[in-house]
């Protein structure tokens, strides 16, 4: 409990500092150009690790979990990938010839509130090895990395769709599907052993499929059940203190209404869905505790949405939900992905024809910078006879500079800092034309002392184009004269300022 209380006020502290913070919308940061994760084979279905309750938790990097298609077999593979990209070679988990598919992984970290490192980890897949379906997994520690892959569930029938969540640094919670009813396990990552096993919806007749999981102090799980008219609600069940679990209760509905899981908001987690209840399915979602209710996240009634996915503290108000970096798919005579940042359409990527199978995922958040997060979204599309994994990252800005103005500027520019001499608190103001097509700029802006020493890098990102403004709080510097150089595509300017204690 102490624990819970203690990252409630840690979490209100932050909370109140982003929205104190008068950045203007849309996000000061683009998405970047489209990047190659991966290439010469046929790629897919890749996914991060499941958003749970330490939302505002940044790693260094994380792993990705995909399929790779190779003649007639299939394998579940594992990257690396930190700000830049993929940072080690592609491993294969999955240990056999056979055909492997949907691939879903979680982590357990060392934290030190908001930055941490993946110490352990939990990969789950479906496995054709027995003449069905089966459920196995892959466990990883730090100190002894991936071992060999284990059997979850190689009973009778077919196993569907596996997920995880951390619990602790070994066992892990896990649902999946079976025989029309939705499994629930805890599962000893170190010892492959087995502590809970229940059936959570025996007592449903309905078929049942889909299950999702997180943990934000309670577990939560949701799936579909079938309706009488054969289309589908969403429903749920929640557990404070194992075994206990409440009765199923519904998220979603009217009209047809397919599962997409959870993302976080600040007071808890809100169920998202999609459904054809205005004809096209539109995007919903359904929020639990301090912000209960259900709301559009995107209406769209010319073309399908779904398999939405967001990042850090979707809000929830009146009129929908906003939230720092989202991205879905949408279907009309092509697919295409969008990318969001709260409520504007930022950036968009043109994948396939509706024939073809994509899926998206966004990783749970990486250290960019020193208060900042870059947030990747990867997914599969065809290139060349192989349908690759390609990403787009954005940086996410937490407190350290705000844009002042979204007016393009005619040239670049840096002002005289503001109030000059100071102590120990100054601004440092500048203009960032737009000069390229992707509508951002590398930026730098660094603090030096007298003798030439690099003393701070105040910003080291792209930019779009505006006026920002960076505050330096020079309290643990000495007095003295010191310089701030800008470097923007052709301008590199240096201005001197003074701090007196």
């Amino acid at each position: 409990m102490k624990n819970k209380i203690s990252k409630i006020i840690w979490l209100t502290v932050i909370f109140i500092l982003i929205i104190s913070t008068p950045y203007s919308y849309p996000q000061i940061f683009p998405w970047s150009p489209v990047q190659k994760i991966t290439s010469g084979f046929n790629d897919k279905n890749p996914s991060f690790g499941a958003k749970q309750e330490e939302f505002v938790l940044l790693f260094d990097w994380e792993f990705m979990v995909f399929e790779r298609h190779q003649d007639t077999s299939s394998q579940i593979c594992i990257l690396k990938m930190d700000t830049y990209g993929p940072i080690d070679s592609v491993l294969y988990i999955s240990g056999n010839s056979g055909f492997n598919r949907n691939p879903s992984i979680s982590y357990c970290s060392s934290n030190s509130f908001y930055f941490g490192s993946i110490t352990n980890s939990l990969a789950l897949w479906e496995s054709e090895r027995n003449g069905r379906w089966d459920i196995y997994g892959a466990y990883y520690s730090a100190s002894s990395g991936w071992q060999q892959p284990f059997a979850i569930d190689t009973s009778g029938y077919d196993k569907f769709h596996p997920r995880s969540v951390c619990i602790d640094s070994t066992n892990f919670a896990i649902t999946y599907e079976r025989n029309n009813d939705i499994i629930f396990k805890i599962v000893n990552g170190q010892t492959h052993s087995i502590s809970y096993d229940t059936n959570l919806t025996a007592n449903e007749s309905a078929v049942c499929k889909n299950p999702f999981i997180s943990r934000y102090y309670s577990l939560y799980v949701s799936f579909e059940k079938q309706k009488a008219d054969s289309s589908y609600a969403v429903n749920y069940k929640r557990s404070n203190t194992l075994p206990n679990w409440t009765e199923s209760d519904t998220t979603a509905f009217e009209g047809n209404n397919i599962n997409n899981g959870f993302v976080n908001d600040f007071g808890g987690l809100v169920s998202v869905f999609s459904s054809d209840r205005l004809g096209n399915y539109n995007i919903y979602g359904t929020a639990f505790d301090s912000f209960e209710g259900q709301k559009p996240i995107l209406i769209d009634t010319a073309s399908d949405n779904y398999d939405y996915e967001s990042y850090l503290i979707p809000v929830v108000t009146d009129g929908s939900f906003y939230n720092q970096a989202n991205a879905y798919i949408r279907k009309t005579d092509s697919l295409k992905i969008f990318l969001t940042q709260f409520n504007y359409v930022i950036d968009s990527v043109n994948i396939s024809d509706t024939a073809e199978a994509v899926s998206l995922t966004l990783n749970r958040g990486l250290k960019f910078g020193m208060y900042d997060a870059l947030v990747w979204v990867v997914f599969n599309k065809d290139s060349m006879n192989y349908s690759g994994l390609y990403g787009k990252s954005v940086q996410i800005i937490f407190a350290d500079i705000r844009q002042i103005s979204n007016n393009v500027p005619e040239k670049p520019e840096l002002y005289q800092n503001y109030p000059n001499p100071f102590n120990p608190v100054t601004k440092i103001k500048f203009d960032i034309p737009q000069i390229t097509s992707n509508n951002a700029s590398n930026v730098k802006l660094i603090i030096y002392d007298r003798l030439g020493r690099e003393v701070e890098i105040l910003v080291d990102k792209q930019l779009g184009p505006g006026t920002y403004e960076v505050t330096w709080d020079a309290d643990r510097y000495s007095s003295g004269i010191y310089f701030y150089r800008l470097e923007s595509g052709n301008l590199a300017e240096t201005k001197k300022l003074m701090l007196l204690k």
